[in-house]
C-alpha cells in the first residue's frame, strides 16, 4: 500500500513539473470548445493558472506561459484582454522593493495573484513570477470600460525561494507560500511526495524584509488567502493533503482540514472558501501530459466549499474529462462557478444550478 502511494505521488510530481515546463511556451487554441454538459468553456488561453474577481464583476487572471501575464475576462461577453504589456515602467514608491528598478519585461511567467484596495483607495494586483526572476510583481490595476494593468514594482526573491501563491495583507505586505528549495525541482516535488516538509510561508513588510512564519513548514505549500480582516490566513499543503488556518499575530495554527490535493482558494460570496482539489490518479497519468494540440487534460478535479471557522467541507463540484480537467482554482460571480487549470487552452464557466 505505501509503495502503491509513493508510486502515485511520484507520478503527479512528474506531472506538475511537465506542466510547468508547457507554460513557458505559446499553445495553440484547442479545435473543440463547444459546450458540455451546460459548461461553457472560454478557449484561447494559456494555462489560466489562477483567477480573482474584480470591483466591477470581472474576473483578472493569470497564464503560465511566457509573456502571456495577466487577462480579464468580461463575463458579459465572455471577451479576454490581454492586459500585462512589456513596456517601459517606471517603479513607485511604496509598491515594492527600492531595489527593484524595473520592470520583467517579455519574460514575465506569472503564478499565482492577489487583487486588494491599498490604504490610498487604488486597486494593486500581486502576482508571484518565474520568468527573468523569482519575484512578486507589483501592479496597479485599473478597472472599468477600459480596464488597464500598470506595472509599479517588484520584490525579487532571496536565491532560495520559489513563492506560488501569494495575500496580500491590510496596511502593506504579504504572505507567500515558498513551495519547495530553488533548484531542487523534481527532487524538491519527490521529498514534498514522501510527506517532507518543503516550504513554509513567508511575510513580507516593507522595511522589514522576509520573515519565515513559525510553524507553517509543509510539504509543498501551494494556494494561500488571508482572512477579510487580516487577522488569519489559510495555507494549502498540496502533496500533505492539508487546508490549515492559522491566526496571523502571533502565528498559531487554529484547525485543519483534510482535502486531497488542495490547490488554489478564494473566498465565496457567502463567507465559504472554494478550495480546487486534485483528484486524479496513477492510471490517469499520461492524460495529463501536456497535450499535443493545447487542449485541455482531462484530469479528475473537485471544488471543495470550506467553512472557514469550523473547518467542516462538502464537494460542490466533481468533474473529470470534457470540457476540461485539473481545475486549479474558482471563483463565484454571479450564476457562475468559474474555474481555471494550469494545463491547457481553456477556463471554464459552470452554472451554480448543476452544483451540489
Amino acid at each position: 500500500m505505501e509503495k502503491r502511494i509513493a508510486m502515485k505521488m511520484l507520478a503527479e510530481s512528474v506531472l506538475m513539473i511537465l506542466s510547468l515546463a508547457a507554460g513557458s511556451t505559446t499553445v495553440a487554441a484547442h479545435e473543440h470548445c463547444e459546450e458540455v454538459d451546460g459548461i461553457t468553456s472560454i478557449c484561447g488561453l494559456h494555462s489560466p493558472e489562477d483567477l480573482t474577481v474584480t470591483a466591477d464583476g470581472n474576473v483578472l487572471f493569470t497564464q503560465m506561459a511566457a509573456g502571456a501575464g495577466v487577462s480579464l475576462l468580461n463575463v458579459e461577453s465572455l471577451q479576454v484582454s490581454h492586459l500585462y504589456r512589456a513596456d517601459e515602467s517606471q517603479p513607485q514608491p511604496g509598491w515594492g522593493d527600492p531595489g527593484c528598478v524595473a520592470s520583467p519585461g517579455e519574460d514575465i511567467l506569472v503564478h499565482g495573484l492577489d487583487l486588494s484596495k491599498r490604504t490610498d483607495d487604488r486597486w494593486q494586483l500581486l502576482t508571484t513570477n518565474h520568468g527573468g526572476r523569482e519575484s512578486v510583481e507589483a501592479f496597479e490595476f485599473f478597472p472599468g470600460e477600459s480596464p488597464a494593468l500598470v506595472w509599479r514594482g517588484c520584490i525579487e526573491l532571496p536565491e532560495e525561494l520559489t513563492f506560488n501563491d501569494v495575500a496580500s495583507l491590510p496596511g502593506g505586505g504579504f504572505l507567500a507560500t515558498h513551495q519547495y528549495t530553488r533548484g531542487q525541482g523534481l527532487w524538491g516535488l519527490i521529498k514534498a511526495m514522501l510527506g517532507m516538509d518543503t516550504g513554509a510561508v513567508y511575510r513580507w513588510s516593507p522595511g522589514a524584509g522576509f520573515q519565515e512564519l513559525p510553524e507553517t513548514a509543509a510539504p509543498f505549500p501551494n494556494g494561500i488567502v488571508a482572512a477579510p480582516d487580516g487577522k488569519h490566513f489559510f495555507v494549502n499543503s498540496w502533496a500533505g493533503g492539508e487546508v490549515r488556518k492559522y491566526s496571523l499575530e502571533p502565528v498559531v495554527l487554529q484547525g485543519v482540514a483534510q482535502i486531497q490535493g488542495p490547490d488554489n482558494a478564494s473566498w465565496g460570496p457567502d463567507g465559504q472558501l472554494l478550495v480546487a482539489s486534485h483528484r486524479y490518479s496513477l492510471t490517469s497519468l499520461a492524460d495529463g501530459f501536456p497535450q499535443e494540440d493545447g487542449g485541455p487534460a482531462p484530469l479528475r478535479f473537485a471544488i471543495v466549499s470550506l467553512d472557514p471557522q469550523t473547518m467542516e467541507h462538502r464537494d460542490i463540484l466533481l468533474r473529470e474529462g470534457a470540457p476540461m480537467g485539473a481545475g486549479t482554482t474558482a471563483v463565484m460571480l454571479g450564476e457562475y462557478l468559474y474555474i481555471g487549470s494550469y494545463l491547457g487552452d481553456r477556463m471554464i464557466r459552470v452554472p451554480v444550478e448543476l452544483l451540489n
